[in-house]
């Protein structure tokens, strides 16, 4: 709040009404999921945008709907396939320690 402050002195003298807080959704890589579900066809996943999904979510689901409709997306989606991610990935060890890592890394707040 006090880089707010310094950027907008008036918000020292507003008051906080509501505090917002929404659980995120942050993949073992950061990058989100888009793809269609191995082994169930038409089966679509978009998911894991973590605090970008306000600004990824017009395009993506862009993506998503031409490919529901038209059988393709028009673009390459390989970046966000699900096939990127393996049985390793699985392991409690594995997501225990990215569960701590990547909420720092997507803000910048590397240890």
């Amino acid at each position: 709040m006090e880089q707010a402050i310094h950027r907008i002195p008036a918000l020292a003298d507003c008051g906080v009404r509501t505090l917002v807080n929404g659980p995120e959704s942050f993949t073992p890589d950061a990058e989100a999921h888009l793809d269609e579900a191995p082994g169930l066809k038409n089966y679509f996943v978009l998911a894991g945008l973590s605090s970008s999904g306000v600004t990824r979510s017009g395009g993506m689901g862009g993506a998503l709907a031409r490919w529901i409709v038209e059988g393709d997306p028009g673009m390459d989606l390989s970046r966000y396939s699900l096939k990127r991610f393996g049985p390793e990935h699985n392991e409690e060890s594995f997501l225990r320690q990215r569960v701590r890592d990547m909420p720092s890394a997507h803000f910048g707040l590397e240890r």
